[in-house]
This record gives C-alpha cells, structure tokens and sequence, in this order.
C-alpha cells in the first residue's frame, strides 16, 4: 500500500507512513538483518479518478481506465508528485530507491501499452503517437531529479 492523493495536491501518507514504521522498528529490533525498501508508485489504471482526467476523459479497457499520461498536464502533475514523494522520504532511513513508474499503462512496464486493438484507436484518437511516449521516457529523470 503507498501514498494516495485523494484529490490534486492533497496527498494522505498514512498507510506508506506505517509501513515505513514498521520497517523502521524491525530494523531497530534487528539490527543485523536491516530491510530496506524499494518505492514503487504506480501510475496508470491505479491512478486516482482525477489523475485519469486530466486533460480528457479516461480510456477504458479490459484491464481498467488509464488518463492521457503523454500529455503535457499530466506529466506536469506526475512530475510535481514525484518530488512531494521525494521531498518527504529522501531522508528516510528504510527507503533506498524509488522505482520510475510514470509513461506506464497496466505496469511499470513503460513500453508496454496493455490495451486492446478498440482502446489502441481511442487513444490514437486523442493525438498519441508512437513519439509520445519515447517524450514521456525523457523527462522522466527530471521527474526524479528531485
């Protein structure tokens, strides 16, 4: 369980609060065998409601709905996400990496579209092209600059 963000730029940490705090007390009970904690925030069909509408309606599938992440809004939030996220647990012991999850679909898979041949139309409809996501992937180092 991570951090939700229930509405834009309101996030609530609580269940990634307590999973890091149970981390921290085994390791202090534990010393020599300390864990470490790999973030990894997904984006996608877990993304919360309002995430998946920036600019436009959501694209259903199978496998749930995706918002138009290879838009410029959208990357934009994700971006200012990923260093709220990094702004409050760089520090924290237990975290050792935070995994690149933005540009993805189902996964963190990032160059796989999991959507169906009708999804594929929609979202060619919308203006996606095979350039956006390689334009997702390049900012994604900025995204985690933070």
């Amino acid at each position: 369980m991570g951090p939700a963000e229930p509405t834009q730029r309101h996030e609530d940490w609580t269940d990634l609060d307590a999973s890091l705090a149970a981390v921290s007390s085994w390791n202090a009970s534990s010393p020599s065998h300390p864990l470490g904690v790999k973030l990894r925030i997904f984006g996608g069909v877990t993304a919360p409601g309002w995430a998946k509408a920036i600019d436009g309606a959501p694209i259903t599938d199978n496998s749930g709905s995706i918002g138009q992440w290879w838009t410029g809004q959208d990357r934009s939030d994700w971006s200012c996400f990923a260093y709220v996220l990094a702004a409050r647990y760089d520090s924290d012991p237990p975290v050792h990496a935070a995994a690149v999850m933005s540009c993805a679909t189902l996964t963190g898979e990032r160059f796989t579209m999991a959507l169906t041949t009708p999804a594929v139309s929609t979202v060619a409809a919308t203006g996606w092209t095979l350039a956006l996501p390689q334009k997702c992937l390049s900012g994604i180092r900025a995204d985690y600059s933070g």
